[in-house]
């Protein structure tokens, strides 16, 4: 197995700078500028990403290339990063709350430190700068001491390729998913808005719906079947405690079923049902919302 050597990303960058202070434009009136919002989330989105005006040396000096990486130094999101891929626009500057590390491309390969700063070891030495700080931040000296562990640089570029990959096809699902959910929109505009029947009535929510609202008060118990079981909501806890146990040893009597729904919200249902004999099976499906319904459905012997 090959040496990995011990540095720090200071040791390993040509250059650490602050970015450019200007105000940021929805109107094309510069390059694309660059700002902590845009990274935050893990998914930079460039039509979303603003411009602002700047001087032809100032872009210069600002100006982000392939490789460079940017730091988020203030507020919650500190140590958010993104490095300048190959493909991302070209005409981009980075906003004074990030702070650029231009790497030695002779000693590292940016899209290796790239997977190094998403993961828990760089996440732990951020949480470790804000600590119980209200206001977190940190300046480029601090994100200068992580110590990184190199492998040779033929390797770091193969770890990076094989990772890479992966992001580009979780990227492509991302999109996709995109896609279908405003594929989903044009059609439900198409159904209820565009192409309603006009002998459609229009009414209110409440005159089709019964509510129940126990907000405050305490549901009657009783004995006597009625339209609405009592699920208290100390009860799920003690339904989670008492079934993980059960789960772990594989003797749990259950059929669960998963929906992801519309929204994105997960609903559980457990029933009482028939012994499993064998492993469940697993299918997903791909809903119009683009989004992944799954279900895992024992096969059954009735139970002696």
């Amino acid at each position: 197995m090959s040496e990995w050597k011990k540095t720090t990303l200071g040791k390993i960058s040509n250059k650490i700078s602050y970015g450019y202070t200007e105000s940021a434009n929805n109107k094309p009136v510069g390059p694309k500028f660059l700002r902590i919002t845009d990274i935050a989330n893990g998914r930079l989105q460039w039509d979303k990403v603003p411009y602002c005006p700047i001087s032809k040396v100032n872009f210069e000096k600002y100006a982000l290339k392939t490789g460079d990486i940017v730091i988020a130094r203030t507020g919650a999101t500190t140590g958010a990063t993104y490095t300048i891929k190959t493909n991302d626009p070209k005409n981009v500057v980075f906003a004074s709350y990030l702070i650029r590390y231009q790497i030695d491309q002779t000693l590292a390969d940016p899209f290796f430190i790239d997977f190094i700063l998403k993961s828990n070891y760089w996440n732990g030495f951020i949480d470790g700068i804000k600590g119980g700080s209200a206001q977190p931040g940190a300046n480029a000296k601090q994100f200068a001491s992580f110590e990184i562990k190199l492998p040779p640089l033929p390797e770091q570029k193969a770890i990076a390729e094989v990772l890479g990959s992966l992001d580009d096809k979780i990227d492509l699902l991302h999109r996709q998913n995109k896609t279908l959910e405003q594929m989903a929109e044009t059609l439900f505009r198409q159904w209820f808005v565009e192409d309603n029947d006009k002998n459609w009535k229009y009414g209110e929510l409440k005159n089709y719906v019964k509510v129940v609202d126990n907000r405050g008060k305490t549901p009657p118990n009783t004995k006597d079947k009625t339209p609405y079981p009592l699920i208290e909501v100390n009860a799920l806890g003690k339904m989670r405690d008492m079934l993980l146990p059960k789960l772990m040893s594989g003797k749990v009597m259950v059929e669960t079923r998963i929906n992801v729904e519309t929204h994105g919200r997960a609903s559980l249902q457990q029933q009482p049902t028939m012994q499993p004999t064998t492993q469940p099976t697993t299918t997903t499906h791909d809903t119009t919302h683009g989004r992944a319904s799954l279900q895992q459905q024992p096969t059954m012997q009735p139970k002696k």
